[in-house]
């Protein structure tokens, strides 16, 4: 073995036992993996598209093996092509394709959505709703995209705070729940 590949294996080691002894994790490491895998897959797709010199922005982001894109672009024509070249990345057991018809959004927007973010996230700590590592909030222009493995009570009250938030326009909520 190789002096790197034991170093990644230690880190693997430890960052199981991490996750582990911070409580029940919702995803094995493996899971963790994976969707990393998957995401850079899916970017890799969308710069290397021969659309990617057009006016559009479009991102990737999975969770527990779900895979959610995002974005904007100019034609339905890109959204079906990134999606059917997307649909061929191995280990992906659902695609949600969120990908609109339209401009980029604004760096404006883009702050507000962070701070929307934010927000939920605060609140979702605050009342103890759900950990970080088991819920992914996704804000592109005022629509809040969730994903996560939480238990089917917490999903009602983490909804319920998505959409008083102030800012949020419309909820998706890509959630599977456990015990």
């Amino acid at each position: 073995m190789t002096i790197s590949r034991i170093i990644l294996f230690s880190c693997a080691v430890i960052l199981s036992f991490a996750i582990q002894s911070c409580g029940v994790a919702p995803r094995t490491l493996g899971t963790y993996i994976e969707d990393h895998s998957i995401v850079s897959q899916a970017e890799k797709i969308i710069k290397e598209s021969n659309h990617a010199k057009s006016d559009f922005s479009v991102q990737a982001h999975a969770f527990n093996e779900v895979l959610l894109l995002t974005g904007e672009v100019a034609q339905e024509k890109i959204r079906i092509d990134l999606f059917d070249r997307i649909t061929n990345i191995p280990k992906v057991r659902q695609i949600q394709n969120e990908i609109n018809i339209s401009n980029p959004i604004k760096n404006r927007t883009k702050l507000t959505d962070r701070f929307v973010k934010s927000k939920i996230r605060s609140k979702m700590l605050f009342k103890n709703i759900a950990k970080r590592r088991e819920v992914k909030i996704i804000c592109r222009n005022g629509t809040v995209y969730v994903m996560g493995l939480i238990n089917s009570t917490r999903v009602a009250e983490l909804t319920k705070i998505v959409q008083e938030t102030r800012g949020v326009n419309s909820v998706v909520v890509l959630i599977e729940t456990t015990k």
